[in-house]
């Protein structure tokens, strides 16, 4: 059985599984008063729960990204076996040990958990912070951006912000959330492959027939403001789309045309899928960031984000036989881009 070589790979006795950064639910957009007088309310509402409040920060972990748990060894095998996968539910900004984070919203404070802070605003989102030593106390009334809830711990070394409207988790940086943004690099697509469904089999993209997954390896690299190791863990995109084209040719005159218009694949932009969907967004073969194993964790290493541009395997056979392209585009919540082309042909 072929052993996969991550770096960093450790060996612990237990896996813990942090549930303030797993969840999969469905989102509605939030909203609340921005405010006045801090940045531009036209482009976000809330500050960042660290100083500077109105510059941005980094990203180590973010909306949508995978959370896998594999019950097997560190092996390839493993990928495609049993564990515990769910989708990230809000942002991860790194800090030294110790950083104060503030309350993004005023409110009134919950400590569900002994590293968690909740703040319930009236009529607006709750806001959750993870892995923070708390400050404030259940019943007290805080004030956005005086109010220290907490100090960053020393793992993981960031602040998870959480934010739930009306029992719905929501991506933080969605428009009108927390601000500014700090994507500055653009998406990459790296592979676009094909599959038969029921096996792990890559295809000749010479020769398709029948129905087939369309897979691509997407991801948004990590800005200049993160240190190394983090620095090679890449984040996922908001948004992935596709269509399909052919070239005609008109009077010796070659064009592209458009065959299949263009579809979404996956979007985090603000809400998340279903759990159970998981592996109808991911296809396998996907690990997060530090990938974890029974007993087992990578602390450094990449992960990989393998993404089924449709649920369902494609009908080849909806295509008259003959050459296509299948474009590919990756954006970040920013609406930086990048894009892949892949020529395939079919033959049924």
């Amino acid at each position: 059985m072929e052993r996969v070589a991550w770096p960093g790979i450790r060996r612990r006795r237990t896996v813990v599984v942090a549930a303030g950064c797993l969840a999969a639910v469905a989102v509605c957009a939030a909203a609340s008063a921005p405010e006045a007088g801090h940045g531009s309310a036209k482009r976000y509402r809330y500050p960042w729960p660290i100083v500077p409040f109105d510059r941005p920060h980094s990203i180590v972990g973010n909306f949508g990204e995978p959370r896998t748990t594999f019950f097997g060894p560190p092996r390839r095998a493993s990928l495609f076996g049993r564990g515990l996968f769910l989708f990230h539910n809000g942002i991860d900004v790194p800090a030294p040990a110790g950083t104060p984070v503030y309350a993004v919203a005023s409110g009134i404070v919950d400590v569900p958990y002994p590293t968690v802070v909740r703040v319930r605003s009236s009529g607006g989102p709750t806001f959750e912070y993870w892995h923070i030593e708390p400050l404030v106390a259940p019943g007290q009334v805080v004030v956005a951006r005086r109010t220290i809830l907490g100090r960053i711990r020393r793992r993981p070394g960031h602040v998870h912000v959480k934010e739930v409207m009306g029992g719905r988790v929501t991506n933080p940086l969605a428009p009108g959330g927390i601000g500014p943004s700090p994507d500055r690099t653009s998406p990459r697509i790296d592979t676009i492959t094909f599959h038969r469904p029921g096996s792990g089999r890559t295809l000749l993209p010479e020769h398709l027939g029948g129905r087939v997954f369309f897979v691509t390896d997407a991801v948004d690299p990590q800005g200049r403001g993160v240190d190394a190791p983090r620095r090679q863990m890449p984040l996922v995109p908001a948004l992935i789309t596709w269509r399909v084209e052919r070239w005609d040719s008109l009077y010796d005159h070659w064009q592209r045309v458009v065959v299949i218009p263009t579809r979404i694949a996956v979007d985090f932009r603000s809400t998340l899928p279903h759990a159970r969907d998981f592996w109808r967004v991911y296809a396998r073969g996907t690990y997060q960031n530090a990938a974890t194993f029974f007993r087992y964790h990578d602390s450094i290493g990449p992960g990989s984000y393998l993404f089924k541009l449709a649920p369902r395997a494609f009908d080849t056979n909806a295509l008259a036989d003959g050459t296509y392209d299948l474009v590919v585009t990756a954006s970040d919540i920013a609406g930086n881009r990048g894009s892949l082309r892949q020529r395939f042909t079919v033959d049924n």
